[in-house]
């Protein structure tokens, strides 16, 4: 308890807070951040950091059930370490974070760190291409002095730690290390859903991109592509079928605001067989190579495994039935 969880009050202002949070390290599962825990969850860390060690259990998705409990906001931290669903599982350094899809998937990770130490733009982007409103956001690791920051719109609404969360999980923010940005679609900022009867629509982005030296240019992104790139203030794009939109300039990038037809649910089938593939290595690892107190710690980490396959199973099925790739 030399650095217990929570409001440090002596070094917080008005303006300032300082909260303490927890990094829950597995490699091959992946590295958890929380903040807003009532009290530490031990043992910090599980399974081999650097070298064989064991058990590897419990699995990510059982400690963010604990996380989700107390009430914190929870973040796959490094997102997307699996360097493009190729790469063997290894248990020594970096993490690789292989349970993250099906993390996502049962509801459990509300925000996707990918800019600091690690983390991954085209991951996070296949994430949202299967239909899953994950807000990104950033920060340090422990030898990182300077990184990318996350800013986070309140509104009209006091600065506290709660509100300050409240508009993180849900996407009132953007990501950077150098511009600032603002962005809306049809005057509803990031983290907003725009519902539609059905498309083509026509819609009316407004943005900029600012540095101290004034305005720079900044892509429009649709489901991962850049559809304009331009230094106006106001465009004008076209939605043909549900999906996100977000704006980015060098490393600084909002996060999205989402579209949805009516009967016509987010999700393409590509980015969801990606993650099965994902998920398949890990259950091989998992079957073969990780240590275990006991049978049933394995089976309980292969169910959670399952659960999150039978989800991308699902959008797969989805995306045919609506033709999408």
């Amino acid at each position: 308890d030399e650095y217990p969880v929570g409001l440090r009050e002596v070094f917080s202002t008005d303006r300032h807070l300082l909260i303490y949070g927890e990094e829950y390290r597995h490699n091959p599962y992946g590295h958890l951040a929380f903040i807003g825990l009532k009290q530490l969850i031990q043992p910090i860390s599980t399974g081999g950091l650097g070298e064989l060690g064991g058990p590897d259990y419990p699995s990510n998705s059982q400690i963010l059930d604990i996380a989700l409990d107390q009430g914190a906001t929870t973040i796959a931290a490094h997102f997307g370490n699996f360097t493009r669903y190729e790469d063997p599982i290894r248990t020594p350094w970096p993490s690789t974070g292989y349970e993250m899809p099906v993390d996502v998937a049962l509801g459990k990770i509300q925000l996707a760190e990918i800019a600091g130490n690690g983390g991954s733009l085209e991951v996070w982007y296949d994430i949202l291409n299967c239909g899953f409103q994950m807000p990104a956001t950033a920060g340090p690791d422990w030898s990182i002095k300077d990184t990318p920051r996350v800013y986070v719109s309140l509104g009209e609404k006091d600065f506290t730690f709660e509100n300050w969360c409240e508009g993180l999980q849900a996407g009132r923010s953007f990501i950077t290390d150098g511009a600032m940005l603002q962005f809306s679609v049809n005057d509803q900022l990031a983290g907003s859903t725009l519902h539609f009867d059905a498309g083509p629509v026509h819609l009316q982005v407004d943005a900029q991109a600012m540095m101290p030296g004034g305005r720079v240019p900044y892509e429009i992104v649709v489901n991962g592509e850049v559809v304009k790139r331009s230094s106006d203030s106001s465009q004008a794009i076209r939605m043909n079928d549900s999906g996100w939109i977000a704006i980015r300039s060098g490393q600084a990038h909002s996060n999205p605001v989402y579209v949805e037809f009516a009967g016509r649910p987010a999700g393409m089938m590509a980015p969801a067989k990606n993650f099965i593939n994902v998920i398949t290595q890990l259950e091989d690892w998992v079957a073969r190579k990780a240590l275990f107190d006991n049978e049933n710690q394995k089976r309980e980490v292969l169910a959670e495994l399952e659960k999150g396959k039978v989800v991308y199973q699902e959008i797969i099925a989805r995306a045919q039935k609506l033709g999408r790739k």
